[in-house]
């Protein structure tokens, strides 16, 4: 359906086969937006292999609050050692993945090797259920020892403007704390909302940034009906955080508003380190 439009050429890009990869997409929507039927585990793209013997590990990205994971005591940094009794290998992975991941099967009997203790094991078995998904999937506060700053990471998945007020709740808490330095992860992240990106944008940098313009969007030359142009400018500078420089970790996924925060505030001459590989 996508690749019969003619509206909007612009609308992807090509890849090294000279396929088209579009931008917009259609989903089948069978829940409210933000609940999700599933587990409530988010693992990384990446495998783990976890021994000589050709077994694979998923480690947990993070786990959603109230979900049947964290109901079960699953926690962010957990490793999925097996699935059903059957240890995690080449010949599984895949559908272990996704069914751990997309929730495709209504339960799950996990063994889990827990980092923090020792790389103990424990087994649970979890049933499929409805919790919210929230694009904020987790966040802390580090004291790294002799270094002078605390510093905070949030590992944030899409920027969505529904979730802006618990986006500046997490940000609040973050200052409350005295963080002086931000780790944002978007390794995950593939964009979104601009308001979302000017409300983490406005968030970080000092007061002396107030009213700079982030980006400024306009109009396709082809669009007949408006040639609109609109400047977006960082509002409510030094309020939270205030902070001299930010880190991005990034991968290949992080793109769109992801790459807008980091590209709009290097325009402006504000420090970003990016650690990672290179975005979208």
């Amino acid at each position: 359906a996508l690749s019969k439009l003619t509206t909007n050429d612009d609308d992807g890009s090509y890849d090294s086969q000279g396929q088209r990869r579009y931008y917009s997409y259609i989903r089948d929507v069978t829940t409210t937006r933000g609940e999700r039927l599933g587990f409530g585990i988010l693992l990384h793209y990446t495998i783990i292999i976890v021994d000589e013997g050709g077994r694979y590990g998923f480690v947990v990205e993070s786990v959603y609050p109230d979900s049947p994971a964290d109901i079960a005591g699953i926690k962010r940094g957990d490793i999925v050692m097996a699935v059903d009794g059957r240890y995690i290998d080449n010949s599984n992975y895949v559908t272990c993945f996704n069914n751990i991941q997309l929730g495709g099967v209504s339960s799950l009997d996990l063994t889990l090797r827990r980092r923090s203790e020792g790389g103990a094991e424990y087994d649970v078995l979890i049933e499929r259920g409805v919790y919210k998904e929230s694009p904020i999937a987790h966040y802390e506060v580090i004291d790294v020892e002799g270094y002078g700053k605390r510093v905070g990471y949030l590992s944030y998945l899409s920027f969505e403007s529904e979730y802006n007020e618990e986006l500046t709740k997490v940000l609040t808490h973050l200052a409350s704390q005295g963080v002086g330095e931000l780790i944002l992860d978007l390794r995950c992240n593939g964009g979104g909302a601009l308001s979302s990106a000017l409300l983490l944008s406005s968030a970080i940098v000092p007061s002396a940034y107030e009213g700079k313009t982030l980006c400024s969007i306009a109009r396709n030359k082809k669009n007949a009906v408006s040639q609109q142009h609109s400047d977006f400018k960082l509002e409510n500078t030094g309020q939270l955080l205030n902070l001299e420089r930010l880190t991005v970790i990034c991968s290949d996924y992080s793109a769109s508003a992801s790459e807008l925060v980091v590209v709009g505030l290097r325009g402006l001459d504000f420090p970003v380190t990016l650690i990672g590989t290179t975005t979208e």
